[in-house]
């Protein structure tokens, strides 16, 4: 059983695509954070494609350079770009594909990938714009709620790390803890601790834990 917001991202994948008169879609959310495109849901989508397409970078990939210049693309199947982008595996029978950037020009919830309409390229241009309408505050609800546990997550994490300052043995180790855990809690690389100094009024790095080589000064 999908979860409630999964069956309404379906619901609504399944409404455009019934008024796009496609056969197959696939719906992504941005992930700002990463700067990639993540798949959400998909109808009828070839298993190739799933297994390659799954996340997508913004800049490199075609889907995700479209969602980023906010323009509707239509691929035909005769185009390099087609199976550049892999959509003859998504889309093995189709003649032509569907781009659709999803949300606010300025800050795109996600986008729409789309094949085998039934509509010529002039139709389905024209129909498209109100047939995403669906999907929009569906994404745009996901993306809330997902950085909204990704902040309460972080909160957590912070909580827990904050023990270590209190926990028994020296200072030193408490912080190269709290460093650690840090590190490998939150999406960085590195963590340094840094200890205000009254005297000489500076800062002077006590701990660091890195998943790369970092310097101890700053």
């Amino acid at each position: 059983q999908p979860p409630s917001w999964q069956q309404a991202a379906l619901a609504a994948l399944d409404q455009t695509l019934a008024e796009l008169q496609a056969t197959a879609g696939a719906l992504y959310v941005t992930d700002h954070e990463h700067a990639t495109l993540q798949l959400v849901c998909q109808r009828r989508v070839g298993p190739a494609y799933l297994a390659a397409c799954a996340t997508l970078p913004m800049a490199g990939s075609m889907v995700g350079e479209t969602t980023t210049q906010r323009q509707l693309r239509y691929v035909r199947a005769t185009e390099a770009a087609f199976e550049e982008a892999h959509l003859t595996h998504a889309f093995p029978n189709a003649a032509a594909a569907l781009i659709a950037p999803l949300g606010l020009a300025t800050d795109p919830d996600g986008a729409l990938v789309v094949g085998g309409m039934a509509m010529d390229e002039a139709e389905t241009l024209a129909v498209a714009p109100a047939a995403i309408e669906h999907l929009i505050p569906i994404l745009h609800d996901l993306r809330l709620s997902s950085q909204i546990e990704r902040r309460r997550r972080e909160f957590d994490l912070f909580l827990q790390s904050s023990h270590s300052l209190t926990a028994p043995g020296a200072i030193d180790e408490a912080l190269h803890r709290l460093a650690r855990e840090l590190a490998q809690g939150l999406p960085v690389t590195a963590c340094r601790v840094l200890l205000w100094d009254r005297q000489t009024r500076q800062l002077h790095t006590r701990a660091a834990y890195g998943l790369r080589e970092i310097s101890w000064t700053i």
